[in-house]
């Protein structure tokens, strides 16, 4: 396990609530997870603009 995962689940115990349960632990872990998959394709140049895909949308309605 990579340094900054053990870091960033630390951080994640610490930032939480007393009286948090283990699934608020792992519900904060698994949107960090989708935040990282996000952003990574991001960097990857993986996502469409909002107004793209909302105009990618509309056209395939119009097609049906």
């Amino acid at each position: 396990m990579s340094p900054k995962i053990k870091a960033l689940a630390h951080q994640t115990i610490d930032e939480l609530p007393e009286g948090a349960t283990l699934e608020d632990l792992q519900q904060e872990l698994y949107e960090l997870q989708i935040l990282e998959k996000a952003l990574a394709s991001r960097e990857a140049g993986r996502l469409v603009p909002h107004d793209e895909a909302r105009e990618q949308v509309l056209a395939r309605l119009r097609k049906a």
